[in-house]
C-alpha cells in the first residue's frame, strides 16, 4: 500500500466514524438514554422523574435539554448561596 492509498484509507475511516456519530446523535433516545439522564441529574444532586423528561426526537435534542436543565439548576443554586 503506497502513501496515497494510506491517506485515502485514513480519510475513509474518519468519514465512516463521523457518519456513525451523526447517525447515533440523530436517533431517538433509548430507554438507556433516559435512565442515563436520571442518573446524571442525580449526580448533580436533584431528583427528576421519568415523566419530567420530554419526548425528544433525537439524542442531540435530549442532550441540549439536559444542558439547559443543569444550567438552570446551577444558576438557581448559585443565586441561592449568595
Amino acid at each position: 500500500m503506497n502513501e496515497q492509498d494510506k491517506y485515502y484509507e485514513n480519510i475513509v475511516q474518519k468519514r465512516d466514524h463521523i457518519q456513525r456519530i451523526e447517525n447515533q446523535v440523530k436517533k431517538k433516545p433509548t430507554e438507556n438514554d433516559i435512565k442515563e439522564t436520571i442518573r446524571l441529574f442525580k449526580d448533580f444532586g436533584f431528583k427528576i422523574d421519568k415523566s419530567e423528561i420530554p419526548d425528544c426526537r433525537s439524542v442531540c435534542e435530549l442532550s441540549k435539554w439536559r444542558i439547559k436543565k443543569i444550567n438552570e439548576f446551577l444558576d438557581s443554586y448559585k443565586g441561592g448561596s449568595m
